[in-house]
């Protein structure tokens, strides 16, 4: 028994430190100051069908009561797969490398009315970096997260990329149905139901996106009898402000 606690305790200083410098933040919305500057930034909202999608900027409504962005959409009676999105590029550069990592994960709280099945997916657009920014490659999705789901205080979801799937593209060298982590060049957030509607809306948090190394570390044999807050503990990580997030398995 001793022998395995102490190999448990190496495991987790070893992920621990491993999750430190693999972890890629995303954007944990602390940095802007008014709606117009998220806006710049996460610069294309829209419905692909549906009435209206707006965002702005939370004050407090994000994680430990932090800001966050908050997604709004609404669609219509008859309306068929309703969609509204928000999204913008990954950095300045317009292109990151994401390699070595599994998973994607995200603060989310949300609230809906109308139609019950309303569900919340993240997206990432990919090409080929070198050959310049005009050759783009696939659009990829993550698997649903159900709004009725979610914890309703909010809550950390760990998206493994290995469950995205290709949803089109745009004909560069590089759309070929397959999520190439080396060059992210933007990401969406989507609010979207399934099938024609009868109406509805919704709400939607955002906050603490990450892109992790982590989500395959809950697997380790010797993490089945662990406690939930040392699976907390496994999974952190801290940004460039020196703001400690986890997730929860």
């Amino acid at each position: 028994m001793f022998n395995k606690n102490i190999n448990l305790i190496t495991l987790l200083l070893f992920c621990f430190i491993n999750n430190i410098f693999s972890d890629v933040p995303v954007d944990n919305f602390e940095s802007y100051l008014s709606d117009s500057e998220l806006q710049n930034i996460w610069e294309w909202t829209d419905v692909s069908i549906g009435d209206q999608t707006t965002i702005t900027l939370n004050a407090s409504g994000g994680a430990d009561s932090t800001q966050a962005l908050q997604l709004d959409f609404s669609f219509s009676d008859g309306q068929v797969n309703p969609t509204g999105y928000t999204g913008g590029l990954v950095n300045n550069d317009n292109h990151e490398d994401w390699s070595g990592n599994d998973s994607i994960r995200v603060w989310l709280k949300a609230t809906s009315t109308g139609d019950s099945l309303q569900y919340i997916q993240l997206a990432v657009h990919e090409g080929n970096y070198n050959v310049g920014f005009s050759s783009w490659g696939d659009k990829m999705r993550s698997a649903k997260v159900y709004i009725s789901d979610l914890d309703s205080s909010g809550e950390y979801v760990s998206l493994a990329f290995s469950d995205f799937e290709d949803y089109g593209g745009f004909g560069g060298p590089h759309d070929n149905g397959t999520l190439e982590l080396d060059d992210i060049r933007s990401i969406f957030v989507f609010s979207r139901y399934d099938g024609t509607a009868s109406g509805g809306s919704s709400s939607v948090l955002v906050d603490d996106i990450i892109v992790s190394g982590g989500s395959s570390m809950v697997r380790y044999p010797y993490l089945q009898n662990v406690t939930q807050t040392s699976i907390k503990v496994l999974w952190g990580s801290w940004d460039s402000v020196g703001k400690l997030f986890y997730g929860s398995s």
